[in-house]
C-alpha cells in the first residue's frame, strides 16, 4: 500500500497521504474535525454522503460510525488531517464557557462546515509543524484544539450541546475523561485491495 500515516501528540493529530484510493470503515471515539489540503475524502455517515475537496472542512461526532473514501486526484496526492477533541479536554475546556444557551439544540452527528476563515487558519497553520523535527509542544495541540471547539460554537448554536451534551447532563463515565485522548487508529485499505478479495 502506498500509504503513510503520522501521528502527532497521542492521538490529537493524525495525517493521511496516499496516492491511491484508500477506504476505511471507522468508529470515531471522540468528536473529531477532518480538513483536506489536497485530493478528495469522500464520507459516508449518519445516512448522508458529501465528498470533501481541497480546503475543505467536516465534522464527525464521537460514537459516529463513517465510511471514508480517500482519493488522490489528477494532479495531487490526497492530504488530509484529522483534529481529534478528547472528552477530558472538553471537561476542562467547558469551565472556562458562560452563559451559553442550549435549549432546543439539537445534537449534531456530522456535517460538512462552511467554508469559514477560522477552519482554514486553524488547519493552514499547522502546515510549518509537519516539516519541523523534533516534538512538538504539548502547548500547540491544546491551543488548536480550542480553537477547533470557538470554531465550531461560532459555526452553528447546536455545537454546543453536540460538545458538551454529557457535561451539561451529569452523564459522563469517570473512565471515558481518564483515558485521555487514547482513541483506536483508522485502518487503511487500498481500493485495489478490497477488488483482489
Amino acid at each position: 500500500m502506498d500509504m503513510k500515516t503520522l501521528e502527532l501528540y497521542t492521538d490529537i493529530f493524525t495525517c493521511i497521504a496516499s496516492a491511491t484510493t484508500v477506504r476505511s470503515l471507522h468508529k470515531f471515539e471522540h468528536h473529531t474535525l477532518i480538513y483536506v489540503y489536497s485530493g478528495k475524502l469522500e464520507i459516508i455517515s449518519d445516512g448522508r454522503q458529501f465528498v470533501l475537496m481541497e480546503g475543505k472542512c467536516a465534522f464527525i461526532a464521537s460514537g459516529q460510525m463513517a465510511q471514508l473514501t480517500a482519493s488522490p486526484t489528477d494532479r495531487d496526492e490526497i492530504h488530509a488531517v484529522m483534529l481529534t477533541i478528547p472528552l477530558c479536554f472538553l471537561c476542562e475546556f467547558f469551565h472556562t464557557l458562560r452563559g451559553a444557551k442550549t435549549q432546543d439544540a439539537k445534537k449534531i452527528n456530522v456535517m460538512e462546515l462552511p467554508d469559514l476563515p477560522n477552519y482554514q487558519s486553524l488547519f493552514r497553520s499547522l502546515v510549518p509543524y509537519y516539516e519541523m523535527e523534533g516534538e512538538i509542544p504539548q502547548s500547540i495541540f491544546r491551543l488548536k484544539m480550542a480553537e477547533g471547539i470557538y470554531a465550531l460554537l461560532s459555526t452553528d448554536k447546536n455545537f454546543y450541546r453536540t460538545l458538551f451534551g454529557p457535561i451539561l447532563d451529569n452523564s459522563i463515565d469517570i473512565l471515558d475523561v481518564i483515558s485521555g485522548t487514547t482513541a483506536s487508529l483508522i485502518k487503511w485499505t487500498t481500493v485495489q485491495d478490497l477488488k483482489d478479495v
